[in-house]
């Protein structure tokens, strides 16, 4: 599924976007997760991140959410649109595009939030990104209310 900014539409074919992979933070509550540049700040700033090679991967926007690629390692991660609870996009390292989400766990799970972020390679592509991840979870919504209304 891809979306087309000018038209407003969701196309069934995912689009893939390169990028790199900061990193996430686990976050006990909510409070902590509305703090997005404090939360790329503290990705960025971790010992870890500047000891490791960050990972080049690819991020996928599906009608049902967003999957993490890793080309390298073969693995994949997918995210469901419904528990992705904020994403972002804004100039995070330096002055280069960073993409967020917050997703949550919804569970008994401690930490309860995952904060991730990736740095992208185009000023236009975290934005992208996020409309077509916003994109995804109306169609999602419209899914599901297609389906309610059939049961009845």
């Amino acid at each position: 599924m891809a979306f087309h900014r000018k038209s407003r539409r969701i196309t069934k074919d995912p689009k893939s976007y390169a990028v790199t992979y900061l990193g996430y933070l686990p976050l006990e509550n909510d409070t902590e997760a509305k703090k997005t540049r404090a939360n790329i700040d503290a990705i960025v700033k971790d010992t870890n991140t500047k000891e490791r090679d960050l990972k080049k991967i690819n991020v996928k926007v599906t009608d049902r959410g967003l999957i993490l690629l890793d080309p390298k390692n073969k693995t994949e991660r997918a995210f469901v649109a419904e528990k992705i609870y904020r994403c972002s996009a804004e100039r995070g390292v330096g002055e280069e595009p960073v993409f967020s989400f917050v997703y949550d766990k919804q569970g008994d799970e401690s930490p309860r939030f995952e904060f991730h972020a990736v740095l992208c390679t185009g000023k236009d592509t975290a934005t992208e990104i996020a409309n077509s991840l916003q994109a995804s979870f109306k169609h999602t919504k419209l899914l599901a209310a297609r389906n309610l209304r059939e049961q009845r």
